[in-house]
């Protein structure tokens, strides 16, 4: 797969597994639709897949929007693409994102080869304080 000629992988966030499939048509850029429910509502209308752009690792917006979709929206499948890392896949993961996709050369690459690696990333915790958009339960 191919996104602005970058050679992409695409992982499952759910198996940790590496999936086929494709980048969403709808990339939706936090800094542009903002977290208003009207806004997010015109965007997402009649989407069964959006992706998320990331232009910050750092950045939380992207994660606010996130959650603000599945609270709108909760059969909608969210996508994270740009600046991400598998350090987040984790939080990526408990707001409700479902595919990541990492640019085929950079360092995350070589974990996707050891799923048990990959599945650690993805659950770390035993349990959860709170409940988040990934369906898990917590002790609160």
């Amino acid at each position: 797969m191919i996104l602005n000629d970058t050679k992409i992988i695409s992982i499952s966030l759910i198996t940790g597994e590496i999936v086929e499939t494709n980048i969403p048509t709808k990339i939706l850029d936090p800094d542009e639709i903002g977290i208003a429910s009207s806004e997010i509502v015109k965007e997402i209308s009649g989407q069964k897949t959006v992706a998320i752009s990331f232009k910050k690792m750092v950045d939380g917006s992207a994660y606010s929007l996130a959650a603000k979709i599945k609270e709108i929206a909760d059969d909608v499948e969210l996508h994270a693409v740009g600046k991400i890392n598998l350090e987040i896949c984790y939080f990526l993961k408990r707001s409700g994102f479902r595919i990541a996709h990492f640019d085929i050369f950079s360092e995350e690459s070589v974990f996707v080869k050891e799923p048990r690696e990959m599945a650690s990333i993805l659950n770390p915790f035993d349990e959860h304080y709170q409940s988040g958009n990934d369906n898990s339960k917590g002790i609160y």
